[in-house]
């Protein structure tokens, strides 16, 4: 069976209804009422030795401790393309998770670390895993890049973003659809309703090469890219890990961890039971969060697309390998302080709200808002603004974009593909 819904309409009553039937429940639990996570050399890991790690790391040259999720195999996640009649298709997944607002938000076709689609659950095997990872004759087409995740609470994690393109629509599994992109384009702008993977796929890909178009992009390395080779810190280990019982930044309670410089943000166990997942129970760490944070991305001429350009920050980010990450004008995070003013100059053109990753973060949000600003304005040293080629180039060079800046360009893809939403 192949499920196609074609309106934003019929999705949000398919999503209904699936959350209607998932049955989902979760528990805040203490540490020593569970057998699956354990304190093991000095982190706190699943039994398996897989998915991640809840970590202490030292910076040597800063002397300073920092609190990190710790994921040293790269997250897959992956978009299944096709097009029909002039209609580009994505296949995407109703994605329960236990920390995402709404509980249920949309999420790529693929979208798994190692520990899952191995299968270290005992669970369901990831669905159309064949087609990302070994060959398949349907196949048309495939692009592959790698990108860092959030550069402040995971320590050096980086997910591949695959896009495979299928000369038909394949049979779609139980929470699995086809829809065009356009919907996807409408439902960007709704709050809490694609995750971060799936905004991030959508904000990176080229969508006009599918369209037949290859226009080449007007790309002059700018002062941006020159002040990010040089900041950027080279390849080296200047960070040691601390077993938290040892740590004097970290503090341990019977039920969450959290760094002492930060108590409104911490790591708490829940148990968590659902329908429409591989398992219909498990125990996972989530970092929970208090107040929401802010993602602003300023822009010039937002009606005219030839002198349109953006505002970009270089931006120092703890837990990247090389410590800088090209981001949006403004990254706040939960619980940090808030740039008021700034946030809130120019006309908004785009805004909403999201969660980070469901399956690591929950009451961790944020308000994306994109703004026009017609006046001069002071900026950083690190700061610059970069045209629409130029922000284009940056999406798709490997380990340089934020998850932030990809997911806030996932409301403005109008923007960078004007021959597929024209």
């Amino acid at each position: 069976m192949t499920q196609i819904v074609n309106t934003l309409e019929a999705l949000d009553q398919k999503l209904a209804n699936l959350l209607q039937s998932s049955n989902f429940e979760l528990s805040r639990i203490d540490f020593d009422r569970q057998d699956q996570w354990i304190f093991k050399n000095g982190m706190m890991s699943h039994k398996s030795g897989g998915y991640f790690h809840v970590t202490c790391v030292k910076n040597l040259e800063a002397s300073k401790e920092h609190l990190f999720f710790f994921q040293p195999q790269s997250a897959l996640t992956g978009l299944l393309l096709h097009k029909e009649n002039g209609i580009i298709y994505v296949l995407i997944q109703a994605r329960i998770e236990p920390g995402n607002t709404g509980i249920l938000q949309l999420g790529p076709t693929i979208q798994s670390t190692p520990a899952n689609f191995l299968r270290m659950h005992g669970g369901k095997g990831t669905s159309y895993l064949n087609y990302f990872y070994s060959g398949q004759e349907n196949v048309l087409a495939f692009n592959s890049s790698n990108h860092l995740d959030i550069g402040k609470l995971f320590f050096q994690k980086s997910k591949l973003l695959n896009y495979a393109v299928v000369d038909k629509f394949i049979e779609t599994d139980h929470a699995y659809l086809w829809t065009p992109l356009s919907v996807l384009q409408e439902a960007a702008t709704k709050d809490y309703y694609l995750n971060t993977d799936l905004r991030s796929l959508l904000g990176v890909f080229n969508w006009d090469s599918l369209m037949g178009i290859h226009t080449k992009i007007e790309f002059n390395p700018s002062n941006l890219m020159q002040y990010y080779i040089k900041h950027r810190m080279a390849v080296h280990c200047i960070h040691q890990f601390v077993p938290l019982e040892k740590s004097e930044s970290i503090h341990m309670t019977k039920d969450s961890i959290y760094a002492k410089e930060d108590s409104n943000s911490e790591i708490v166990l829940y148990d968590v039971k659902t329908l429409h997942r591989e398992v219909g129970q498990w125990i996972q760490p989530l970092w929970k969060g208090k107040e929401k944070g802010s993602v602003l991305l300023l822009c010039r001429n937002w009606d005219s697309p030839k002198d349109l350009d953006f505002l970009l920050t270089v931006k120092y980010e703890r837990g990247v390998a090389g410590n800088y990450n090209i981001c949006p004008t403004l990254l706040e995070y939960p619980n940090e302080d808030k740039d008021v003013v700034l946030f809130n100059s120019g006309a908004i053109k785009r805004e909403f709200y999201q969660s980070d990753e469901g399956g690591r973060f929950i009451d961790h949000e944020y308000l994306f808002r994109v703004s026009e600003i017609n006046e001069d304005i002071e900026i950083q040293e690190n700061q610059f603004w970069v045209s629409i080629g130029e922000l284009k180039t940056i999406l798709s060079l490997h380990n340089m974009p934020s998850i932030q800046l990809r997911n806030i360009c996932s409301v403005i893809l109008d923007k960078l593909n004007p021959n597929t939403f024209e």
